[in-house]
């Protein structure tokens, strides 16, 4: 840490920080480890600061890379800021990306992200877990050049980028669920939480690959309604017969970590909520298209903590959605995932009809309206949207559902239960250092 605080590039800090991170790390799970307990115990603010800013960079320089490969700039963004901090073109060996890629060679290009510097994320998330301090720079933190984002923003625009590609390798998937667990730890702090929904700044997400969500209304926007796209992108990215299920459980984590905090501190976001319902109910639909393969893969845990979320926003929804549109939205798609609903509960094994079950009251709740519908249908055949959407605002009269206020909390993160995971992320890290190490003597020769 002492050679992170003397450099003068932030770039120079990111080897010895992710040197600390890989001793941190050496036999964690079976001994007592003196560099877990000085991440716990460090309190230098100039120090935190220059880890900081090298995180910052460092996500920058990956994110180039993918950049690279395929620019998804948006109409007012700028590549070329991405690479103006002195020295690092020539480290983050990106360009803005050379006309003609075929489609094959862009794709094994995607192959190869992220760059080896992505072992830097698994000493970030050491002193994310351990520094309750710590977590606060990071997420408060402005950035030292004004012509670059802070460096929170810096880390969830390169995550969106790592999590749209996830899907394409093992060691993409490791580092993406790493991220993902960075994103627990500091969700489900109340106080960074808060910090996360009042920090506002520019965040870059990643637009390489359709559906793509709406750009927000405004430059700078809550960190959180960042996770929210980040998680939603994530969701509609990944689908595949041989579901990633550990990414998707630590992606539906964050968010029932998110919507808890928002529903509990009554915090109410501006943020394009139908696009979250709609990747949600979208992921009921696959579920249900491919349950037998996925039925093999464990994929029930997925689908029970999907449902869970549904039901927390559906019967916590008024505490944390800023309009009733975005409530009664979410009330419309349910109506139209009635029959998807029940069967996923039937094609998961979630419950029996007559349980007392999340998945029976979202059912019960499509049913509900359903039957208001057809009542005026009886009277006049053909109802248009805007109808529609007013028998569900006055069905909320007949509707009983008990908010959840006295439900148990989300279960606190313990990493023991990452175990597996993070030996291999760890296994993986080495190996990226090696090459970082490596790369680095070719160039002194």
């Amino acid at each position: 840490m002492k050679t992170v605080h003397q450099s003068e590039n932030p770039l120079d800090a990111a080897e010895p920080f992710m040197l600390t991170g890989l001793l941190a790390n050496y036999n964690k799970f079976e001994m007592h480890n003196q560099y877990r307990v000085r991440f716990a115990d460090f309190v230098n603010d100039e120090t935190m600061t220059r880890v900081v800013e090298s995180v910052a960079w460092t996500c920058t320089l990956l994110r180039s890379k993918y950049i690279a490969i395929q620019d998804d700039t948006p109409v007012g963004w700028s590549v070329a800021g991405t690479l103006s901090y002195v020295g690092l073109g020539a480290l983050a060996g990106a360009k803005p990306a050379a006309p003609g890629l075929t489609e094959e060679q862009q794709r094994e290009l995607f192959n190869e992200q992220p760059g080896p510097e992505t072992s830097t994320l698994l000493t970030l998330y050491d002193f994310t877990l351990a520094n309750k301090l710590f977590c606060h720079h990071f997420v408060s933190q402005d950035s030292s050049d004004r012509a670059q984002p802070p460096p929170f923003s810096a880390f969830l625009s390169f995550a969106s980028y790592l999590h749209q590609h996830a899907f394409r390798s093992a060691r993409a998937s490791l580092y993406a669920y790493l991220t993902l667990l960075i994103l627990v730890v500091l969700s489900e702090d109340a106080k960074i939480a808060k910090l996360m929904c009042e920090t506002t700044a520019q965040v870059r997400l990643c637009r390489q690959r359709p559906p793509q969500l709406p750009l927000p209304k405004t430059a700078d926007r809550p960190y959180a309604t960042a996770i929210l796209d980040l998680l939603a992108d994530g969701i509609s990215h990944n689908l595949r017969k041989r579901l990633d299920v550990p990414f998707y459980i630590q992606t539906l984590s964050v968010l029932s970590r998110l919507l808890e905090y928002l529903a509990k501190s009554r915090t109410k976001l501006s943020h394009h909520w139908s696009e979250l319902w709609r990747s949600l109910l979208s992921f009921v639909r696959f579920l249900n298209q491919y349950a037998d393969e996925l039925n093999m893969l464990g994929a029930s845990e997925v689908a029970q903590a999907l449902v869970d979320i549904l039901v927390q926003a559906l019967t916590n929804g008024e505490a944390f959605l800023p309009e009733n549109k975005d409530y009664d939205d979410l009330f419309y798609k349910l109506v139209e995932s009635g029959e998807a609903l029940t069967k996923l509960r039937d094609a998961y094994s979630l419950a029996k009809p007559q349980d007392q079950h999340a998945v029976n009251t979202l059912i019960g709740v499509s049913t509900h309206y359903a039957d208001l519908i057809e009542s005026h249908r009886a009277r006049k055949e053909h109802l248009s949207p805007k109808e529609i959407h007013k028998i569900i605002k006055q069905g909320y009269e007949t509707l009983n559902i008990e908010p959840k206020e006295d439900a148990e909390p989300v279960d606190a993160f313990r990493e023991a239960d990452h175990k597996v995971k993070l030996k291999q992320v760890a296994r993986v890290a080495v190996a990226d250092a090696t090459v970082l190490v490596s790369s680095d003597r070719q160039r002194m020769q």
